[in-house]
């Protein structure tokens, strides 16, 4: 019988975390009968084939084989549960780390217990902690940097003096382990025993020392990056590379250049990816250079992909034609790229539309995608026939549905039949689309997902709840401030209870929230408490919001995840909304950019497959009645302007018969009345 602890899934990590120059990079997913066939694979009586089964598995992110994995964790084969272990800690199930934890206890095989105790660190299981500093004197090699590795995540004062103790043992694997878990300690103190290992003969060694010091005390590594880059190694280079993008240093561009020009293809893409997530583009004729020096097919798509970030449309001829490669990773990078650049072609809809149906599911829901946002809406026959398929393809059409505001009874009792699958993503695809459509039939079910262990579903339903605007969901939110969640979720919950009127106890722990994430120099969490702050009575509201925004949408990264923070602006009312996005547009970051575009499209209709002549007659028309419009119009010839302060209305006869005739009538009474008069 299989655990009850199976779907106890940890909360995903509060904030995004280490910034990667490759910056979401298209992968391509599995379809549900590829998916079953590597699940079947687990029973297999062959151990490399079960090794293999479990890799991909761990590769693919198959979070729903998670109970066949610790029905499996009694394998026979040390190498299959070591291999099983390492990938629930990659999944980050709460509920399994007991589990683990016994396994690390009583297992006969040291290659286990070094990856129980890995994934242990992943967790956080502080019950473990002690067990873990036993390890550090296990004479099993693998045991000992296995300890080192969970002790520098779970992190501490005992921690960090054993790290520091660990940097004087001469294997220099320990030293390695020591160094990156320094790095990842946040403690300062570390930079004065990190320092020493720069100009190390082991380049292994002197990776980690860059990558660690980039991590704590970035203007003391900065100065050196530049040399490092032209270092005759691959490691050394890789970790260079890495830390300009932690340090957002861009005083590097000649070095730079030069391994554009003269590195390796992987080198050289490495670097492509570097300079698009810093907005850097001097070099983009240099990585156009490479992509048309026929690469092998990993830098290619690096290459498509740095240059889509950049904003560089000489690329769209090349995606256009890898639309029909038989290479599926190519038709994906192109529907990527071509979602960020937005062409405006009247043939991209006849393209793309075919994809709708591709073989791999990754490039259907890409298709689907690019489709909605152009204004397709015939995409969504197809409802009834991809209703029940894969996730990928129904997260793709609960966009689309989104993008077309369909509420139909129809379409929300198959978004009502979404909610009910067991997979996490499409729970949190619906619930944003509910919060799109503004719809309040489901309050109840968004409810519930407020206590979900997944934070990406909490905060999914926190926001639409807040688009919602149904008031009897501030006792909830006012519940759950008392309650302790991830500083992302806090923030959310803050921001949505502002909708709906925060009190003055509250307000002052917001404006101590925002000062907190200022001081920390946190700007996703300073804009999100600094956006909550508008629907409140703070003096310094809209100074604040100001600089928030601008410091998130026009500096740093130029990285994917501003998309989703710059969305949050369509909470406020149409008008102020689409002036902050309007100047979202002129962000130097380009990512920013496109997503202002995107938003902006929703306000207004758009299709893609205008004709020329249609316009101009339209525009013709649109003339043409303003014209007569203007004819009608009071002083539309004389140019005669009433009197200030006349409340009169005035008007020319020329253009109005009814005044002519008043006139005619009013003339001759006043004849006949002068004419009785004389006589």
């Amino acid at each position: 019988m299989l655990n009850s602890l199976l779907f106890s899934f940890m909360p995903a990590l509060a904030l995004p975390g280490t910034i990667t120059a490759q910056d979401d990079l298209p992968r391509l997913s599995l379809n549900r009968k590829q998916e079953n066939t590597i699940i079947t694979a687990l029973n297999s009586k062959n151990e490399i084939s079960r090794i293999s089964a479990v890799e991909k598995i761990e590769k693919y992110n198959i979070r729903k084989a998670a109970a066949h994995l610790i029905e499996k964790l009694k394998d026979e084969s040390p190498k299959v549960r070591a291999e099983i272990i390492q990938a629930l800690g990659n999944f980050k199930l709460q509920g399994v780390a007991p589990r683990i934890y016994k396994i690390l206890l009583h297992d006969p095989s040291p290659l286990v217990r070094a990856k129980s105790a890995v994934a242990l660190g992943k967790l956080n299981y502080e019950p473990a902690k002690a067990s873990i500093f036993s390890l550090i004197d296990r004479p099993d090699i693998r045991e000992r940097i296995a300890a080192v590795r969970a002790l520098g995540m779970m992190g501490g004062k005992k921690v960090f003096r054993i790290l520091v103790k660990m940097l004087r043992k001469p294997n220099s694997e320990i030293r390695e382990t020591a160094i990156h878990a320094l790095g990842l300690s946040g403690n300062n103190k570390a930079v004065y025993y990190l320092k020493k290992y720069l100009d190390n003969k082991n380049p292994q060694i002197k990776g980690a020392a860059i990558t660690a010091l980039s991590n704590l005390k970035p203007d003391h590594i900065k100065p050196h990056l530049c040399n490092y880059l032209l270092q005759n190694n691959l490691v050394v280079q890789k970790a260079a590379l890495k830390a300009i993008t932690l340090t957002q240093e861009k005083s590097c561009n000649k070095n730079l250049t030069f391994l554009l020009q003269k590195g390796r293809d992987n080198i050289s893409a490495s670097t492509a990816s570097v300079l698009a997530i810093l907005g850097i583009k001097h070099n983009n004729n240099l990585i156009l250079r490479r992509l048309n020096s026929n690469p092998n097919l990993s830098a290619k798509i690096r290459y498509y992909w740095a240059l889509a970030r950049l904003g560089d449309l000489r690329i769209l001829p090349k995606l256009y034609q890898n639309l029909d490669s038989s290479v599926p990773e190519l038709r994906l990078i192109s529907l990527k790229s071509m979602k960020l650049l937005r062409p405006q072609s009247d043939n991209l809809a006849k393209m793309v539309y075919p994809l709708i149906n591709d073989k791999e599911i990754s490039v259907a829901a890409e298709a689907v995608k690019l489709l909605a946002e152009y204004g397709e809406k015939k995409i969504l026959n197809n409802l009834d026939k991809n209703s029940l398929k894969n996730k990928h393809l129904i997260k793709a059409y609960a966009y689309a549905i989104a993008k077309f505001g369909q509420k139909d009874e129809k379409t929300l009792n198959i978004l009502k039949t979404w909610l009910k699958m067991n997979s996490v993503e499409v729970k949190t695809a619906v619930v944003e689309a509910l919060g799109r459509l503004h719809d309040s039939n489901l309050v109840a079910k968004l409810l519930s997902f407020l206590y979900h262990q997944n934070s990406r579903l909490k905060q999914a339903s926190i926001l639409s709840l807040a688009q919602i605007k149904a008031k009897y969901v501030v006792s909830t939110l006012k519940f759950l401030l008392k309650r302790e969640h991830s500083p992302l979720t806090t923030a959310y919950i803050y921001l949505a209870y502002s909708i709906y009127g925060i009190s003055s106890n509250l307000n002052y722990k917001l404006i101590s929230n925002y000062n907190k994430s200022l001081t920390q120099h946190k700007p996703i969490l300073r804009f999100i408490y600094a956006f909550a702050l508008l629907n409140t009575k703070y003096k310094k509201r809209d100074e604040v919001f100001k600089s928030s925004f601008e410091e998130l949408f026009f500096k740093g990264y130029n990285h994917s995840i501003k998309e989703k923070y710059l969305e949050l602006l369509l909470l406020k009312d149409y008008k102020w909304s689409k002036g902050w996005l309007e100047k979202a547009v002129f962000s130097p970051l380009y990512r920013v950019q496109s997503a202002a575009m995107l938003l902006l499209s929703r306000f207004r209709k758009q299709k893609i497959t205008k004709q020329v002549k249609n316009k101009k007659k339209i525009e013709n028309i649109q003339k043409k009645k303003k014209k007569e419009e203007k004819l009608h119009l009071p002083f539309s010839h004389s140019g005669n302007k009433p009197e200030r302060g006349c409340n009169c209305n005035h008007s020319n006869p020329d253009t109005n018969p009814t005044l002519i005739i008043i006139f005619i009538l009013c003339a001759g009474y006043y004849r006949f009345k002068m004419s009785q008069l004389h006589a």
